[in-house]
């Protein structure tokens, strides 16, 4: 008996989490581009998000600058979207569900950048109308806490309890870009 219990690997009960910086969490992303399993914690999530966001509105201005808009909006989403999908994914998976949920959100995106770069017009707003309530509604369920323990996709990503109050700044800031979102769309129907 002593010796199949000395056999026994003690598997950790969560994985642990280093202290890393906002720029540390977004070049991760970036590197993990392909990588769909595993889990990534909230804060590491909202964190590439706000320094995505940052750099997409920094990237619109230059573009309108140089009166190029499309052009960088084009770049933008060719470098960025498959990293916040994989990171997306990710998330999910800290959350217990499954990453197709990220599928009508990519799709949408980019139905809604082919149009806007062909100069199609939207029939009666409902394409940019559907992106943002599944926006809203993927907002909602990505800034919820994850499982704190074992599930399906891997081990709980332990954040410092320090993260909570970072995580929740990056929650903020993005749900105003959101609301910003929502209000230029209705100031744009009416």
């Amino acid at each position: 008996m002593t010796e199949n219990m000395s056999e026994i690997q003690i598997q950790p009960r969560f994985q642990s989490f280093e202290k890393k910086s906002i720029f540390t969490c977004w070049s991760a992303a970036i590197h993990r581009f392909f990588e769909l399993k595993g889990r990534t914690s909230r804060y590491e999530f909202w964190a590439f998000n706000s320094v995505s966001l940052v750099i997409f509105l920094l990237s619109v201005l230059a573009g309108w600058l140089l009166d190029e808009p499309k052009m960088v909006l084009n770049i933008f989403a060719v470098y960025f979207l498959l990293p916040a999908i994989s990171t997306s994914v990710r998330r999910l998976h800290d959350l217990g569900m499954s990453g197709w949920w990220t599928a009508p959100a990519a799709i949408l995106t980019i139905a809604l950048l082919i149009c806007w770069d062909l100069e199609i017009p939207y029939s009666n707003n409902l394409l940019p109308f559907f992106a943002l309530t599944y926006g809203t509604f993927l907002y909602w369920v990505l800034s919820c806490n994850g499982e704190p323990r074992f599930n399906k996709y891997g081990f709980e990503v332990k954040e410092p309890a320090v993260y909570n109050l970072d995580s929740r700044a990056f929650i903020c800031f993005m749900g105003t870009f959101l609301l910003g979102l929502w209000v230029i769309f209705f100031s744009y129907i009416w």
